[in-house]
């Protein structure tokens, strides 16, 4: 019975097309169910499933607003789903970064003694650790025949461990690279985009910015009108540093509440 209350500590559900998961009972966002964080309504259902706050292939922002406060919104609507109702919801193992469950993270879990939970402190041991335990009798390191496998041979001594923490090729030469937006050509207008999302929120905010060769920050204006004034669109992949301007307002769109606004000029 404890084995399955632990296994429950780390698991969490991975959205699909919803119809499975509970909005309120079943735990997606957090640690805990979402009807223990946020303040409930008398006359809330407490079984509705995550489908019934989609509408149009998206979330529906307006229910969730009359459930939720904005800053739970915001956490709902950064979380992915598939809309389309092809994928099928899923439980995933939460402590680790693919969803697979592996011995080491569920040993985690544990809050004991250190022969119940070696990693407790998300270190693994050494031979000579594990002998003064006593988890084996013996503290070499059989691969390489060293007589005792300690800390400062796993992280000096060790040849292994030495190429994969200094790397191979670290005397390779290196090339400076100097980035900066780029202008189109005259006659081009350019669009920069970027996404923002905060990972201690998961609230997510796009940005972008349209300009010509001079560049002329006007342009903005004809984002409404986009799609009637391009036969032909081009998305390319830029680094940070060459979009720097839709970046910043990527993160700034933080300051804002959900919806799509244009600016006449830049904001400060």
């Amino acid at each position: 019975m404890f084995g399955a209350q632990l296994l429950d500590k780390g698991l969490i559900w991975r959205l699909g097309k919803g119809d499975k998961v509970k909005f309120w009972r079943d735990k997606r966002i957090s640690d805990v169910p979402m009807m223990q964080t946020v303040d409930l309504a008398p006359d809330l259902n407490l079984n509705s499933l995550v489908s019934d706050f989609f509408v149009n292939d998206w979330w529906d922002v307006e229910k969730l607003r009359s459930v939720l406060p904005e800053e739970w919104v915001q956490k709902v609507t950064g979380c992915s789903a598939d809309f389309q109702g092809l994928l099928e919801d899923c439980q995933i193992w939460k402590r680790t970064s693919n969803g697979l469950f592996s011995v080491k993270s569920y040993s985690l879990l544990f809050q004991g003694a250190n022969w119940l939970n070696p990693w407790r402190r998300e270190k693994i041991l050494s031979n000579e650790q594990r002998v003064r335990r006593p988890l084996t009798g013996n503290c070499a390191y059989d691969y390489y025949k060293w007589p005792i496998e300690s800390t400062l041979h796993i992280l000096r001594d060790c040849s292994r461990a030495r190429k994969a923490i200094i790397g191979t090729n670290s005397g390779a030469n290196k090339v400076q690279v100097l980035l900066a937006w780029v202008p189109p050509e005259i006659g081009v207008v350019k669009l920069n985009i970027d996404g923002s999302r905060r990972g201690s929120t998961s609230a997510i905010g796009p940005g972008g910015v349209l300009n010509d060769c001079h560049p002329n920050v006007g342009l903005v204006n004809s984002c409404k009108r986009l799609l009637n004034l391009f036969r032909r669109i081009k998305l390319q992949h830029i680094y940070r540093e060459r979009n720097d301007v839709a970046d910043g307002l990527a993160a700034w769109s933080h300051n804002l509440n959900l919806g799509c606004y244009y600016f006449e000029e830049s904001p400060a």
